[in-house]
């Protein structure tokens, strides 16, 4: 990872604990829960505490790793907490310690309000990309923040010919998923549009990173839902979409990203240059987080095998990454902890905004049934008879 803080947290941890790569240092700690319990974070400087969090929370293979990784994020903030009032930050370092809390979804008031208290007091030193991340914490995090809202949006808006297309697709993607779910206004999120149309005309380098081309097909679900269930060479607009005047300007992009996403197979990455210096060049990368079976994935094949019913795992619907296909016409995901909001003191207070729209495009799939199985509703202690019950249930065999 390119980033300062991030490195800084990194090399810090390998020197104290003597690991030459980042993926051996970030195993060690994942297995050794002392690290992360309250006797020896207690004796942590803050500047150890925040050195934890930073990695743990934001070193790739977290998600491999959701139950661990958010435990023992969940208690360096316990200790942060306790302690905010002293940690005085520079803006990289609070903007880092932001995203390390929304990499994993926990949120505390006191820490939240002391970051953006802080970021406040600093504000003529942020940079536009700074913006755009408090933005996107704020987002992922499920918060609402009308001042700091309205700093991005004026950021985004007001710097056309610094701001990487890249970064305006992401903050479009979360504009477009809160505009659908009722928390964005139509008439800010025309106005990103018309910039995207500036933007796009203006761009003579297409380039279409692996990253970029999936937020722009979830932002293109988004603002017009019905293509979702239309082949890619018979797209149309409904007439009554208040952003249809933008559709046959967006189509071309659309369709060029789609064709990236339905090659790319789980653990790839693809990246596509469509430009005098590479034309028409597809760059295969492996992806850096790699994909393995969570505890509650394996009590499904069981209870799937129990039943003698046919499923494949990990298949690719739409433009997801899906857990489990049943009987071919039914998706399961399985939703651990990585995938809601939680306080320090273990309350749920919602699913995250992106799981949130990952379903709702896959519920708006004609020819396929749309399930999630949350990680709290699945409990250990159930019986095996229950949850064979509750899968009989769902696929209508009851």
């Amino acid at each position: 990872m390119n980033n300062p803080i991030f490195n800084t947290a990194r090399i810090f941890l390998q020197n104290k604990y003597h690991f030459a790569t980042p993926l051996e240092l970030f195993k060690h700690l994942i297995t050794n829960s002392s690290y992360f319990q309250a006797p020896q974070l207690k004796n942590d400087s803050n500047d150890e505490l925040l050195y934890k969090l930073i990695f743990i929370a934001g070193f790739h293979e977290r998600r491999n790793c959701g139950n661990i990784v958010k435990e023992f994020s969940q208690n360096c903030m316990i200790q942060i907490r306790d302690r905010i009032e002293d940690i005085h930050m520079d803006i990289p370092t609070l903007i880092q310690a932001f995203l390390a809390m929304s990499n994993v979804l926990l949120d505390d008031e006191k820490i939240v309000s002391t970051i953006l208290k802080q970021l406040k007091d600093q504000e003529e030193q942020i940079t536009l990309k700074q913006f755009h991340s408090i933005q996107h914490c704020l987002y992922k995090l499920g918060r609402q923040n009308q001042y700091w809202s309205s700093k991005a949006c004026d950021a985004m808006t007001n710097n056309l010919t610094t701001i990487l297309i890249q970064d305006y697709v992401q903050y479009l993607h979360i504009a477009s998923n809160l505009y659908q779910i009722g928390l964005f206004q139509e008439s800010h999120l025309i106005k990103l549009l018309d910039i995207l149309y500036y933007k796009l005309g203006k761009q003579q380098k297409h380039i279409y990173l692996s990253k970029f081309t999936f937020q722009f097909a979830q932002m293109m679900f988004n603002i017009y839902p019905e293509i979702i269930n239309q082949p890619l060479n018979q797209l149309n607009c409904n007439p009554n979409n208040p952003f249809e005047i933008y559709f046959s300007f967006l189509k071309r992009d659309y369709q060029v990203c789609r064709q990236i996403l339905s090659r790319k197979n789980i653990g790839v990455s693809i990246d596509y240059f469509e430009n005098e210096n590479f034309p028409y060049l597809l760059r295969l990368r492996e992806d850096s987080i790699s994909r393995s079976q969570t505890l509650l994935e394996t009590e499904i094949i069981q209870i799937l095998q129990l039943l003698e019913i046919k499923f494949q795992k990990f298949q690719k619907v739409l433009i997801y990454d899906i857990d489990f296909k049943v009987m071919d016409n039914i998706l399961i995901n399985c939703n651990g902890p990585l995938h809601f909001i939680s306080t320090l003191d273990g309350e749920i207070k919602q699913k995250s905004f992106n799981t949130m729209m990952q379903f709702r495009h896959l519920k708006t799939l004609e020819t396929q049934k749309a399930v999630d199985f949350d990680f709290f509703e699945w409990k250990q202690e159930d019986s095996l008879d229950y949850k064979i019950s509750k899968m009989k249930n769902i696929l209508n065999l009851i």
